[in-house]
């Protein structure tokens, strides 16, 4: 079975791939659609992937079981996460000290991959982290001109040499007595790195050891440990023969899989047009939430609208988004108000607790008395600005509840 280190490269919008012999090393890269045409059908294929290519993340998940710990933790890793989470294959990995692990993957990516080998007939048995083959003590190892620092139940990951010193002093921050160990090809690499540790974290390290070795077999005994495959079952690897049916089958057969197709496509065309549907829905969705709340990020939308109307609820009094629009829409129908005033649109500020209204009136007088049935009704409100034009008075109103 071939060994190779898969780099998904961001610059080339491919995956490239360097195939692993004890003798040498790895070989220089090239890209895998390259590589993959020139194999044997049916080639099987370990892959190691590049710490470039995914995150890993520690978390505190008490009361959560192995059985559902696939399903909790994308819930777990949505603040850690730049993009939402159905945008990664999340793998649950080793668990240390009570902490569980977990490897962030773009799915796209991944995809991507899988389809390549597929193309070209090659097989995966597993895909691996490549940290994870270093990870089972506290070290540093110099690793593709720069360092892997793995750190059980802390951290994992690759740096490169103007990042260490950052992270190292925001992981280090609040710890100490921690032994730690530099491995690297040469004495002087490891002797500068410890050199610049006992100076820089001398009160979080308690002893800072030293092993000149070849990282790369280092690599080779950790492939023999076990591992993590990260994807988790995307790839059924067995092969099964193919039995022909009888011949007075081969009719209804025919049969069966004309209706399949005719429902395949049915239910594709369906799901297509749903699948517009959601899309339009969900834009208009995120432009009403910009519209209504200016200058927050949407990271979850069904949440934090829920977040929303959840927290102007509660307490009873005036503050937050949904009391100040109720009571501005009592005050819009009571009287004779919304005969006279056009409401044009409102923003809400989560920082200032202020709603800010855009109004249209025949007169000003009109604006001055909407704004007093406001105050009247127990709430803070000013006129921002106000303009004639052809049609009347336009004006801003900032509403907020009383001091």
């Amino acid at each position: 079975m071939i060994t190779a280190r898969v780099e998904w490269q961001a610059s080339a919008s491919q995956w490239f791939i360097s195939p692993w012999q004890p003798e040498r090393g790895f070989l220089p890269a090239q890209p895998l659609t390259d590589w993959a045409s020139e194999q044997p059908d049916l080639s099987s294929v370990q892959l190691l992937l590049s710490a470039h290519n995914y995150s890993a993340h520690w978390v505190t998940m008490p009361g959560v079981s192995k059985r559902h710990l696939a399903r909790a933790l994308p819930f777990a890793l949505e603040e850690q996460l730049i993009e939402d989470p159905e945008h990664y294959l999340i793998v649950p990995g080793s668990a240390y000290n009570k902490r569980q692990s977990a490897y962030a993957l773009n799915r796209q990516h991944i995809d991507d991959l899988i389809e390549a080998c597929q193309l070209h007939h090659v097989r995966i048995t597993g895909l691996i982290a490549e940290t994870e083959l270093f990870a089972d003590q506290h070290r540093l190892v110099r690793w593709q001109q720069g360092w892997l620092w793995l750190w059980p139940g802390q951290f994992e990951g690759w740096l490169s040499d103007g990042a260490l010193n950052l992270v190292l002093e925001d992981q280090l921050d609040g710890h100490s007595e921690q032994s730690l160990t530099i491995v690297a090809d040469t004495m002087d690499q490891a002797q500068l790195l410890k050199t610049t540790l006992e100076s820089g974290y001398g009160d979080a390290l308690s002893s800072v050891e030293i092993q000149v070795a070849a990282t790369e077999a280092l690599l080779q005994k950790g492939l023999n440990g076990r591992h993590t495959n990260l994807l988790n079952g995307l790839l059924a690897s067995a092969s099964h023969t193919e039995q022909r049916p009888p011949a007075w089958w081969r009719p209804l057969a025919g049969l069966a899989a004309a209706i399949t197709v005719v429902s395949v496509i049915t239910l594709l065309v369906d799901n297509h047009q749903i699948q517009q549907r959601e899309q339009l829905v969900r834009k208009e969705a995120n432009e009403l939430y910009r519209s209504l709340f200016p200058g927050e990020r949407i990271r979850s939308l069904e949440r934090q609208f829920r977040e929303k109307l959840r927290s102007g609820g509660e307490g009873g009094g005036n503050e937050g988004f949904v009391p100040l629009v109720n009571q501005l829409a009592k005050v819009y129908a009571s009287g004779d108000h919304n005969s006279k005033l056009e409401l044009q649109s409102l923003r809400f500020s989560d920082r200032d607790q202020q709603l800010t209204v855009e109004v249209s009136a025949a007169e000003l007088s009109q604006l001055q008395s909407f704004r007093q049935a406001l105050e009247q009704a127990g709430l803070q409100a000013e006129v921002a600005n106000a303009s004639n034009d052809a049609k009347g008075v336009k004006g801003r109103l900032k509403v907020g509840a009383q001091a």
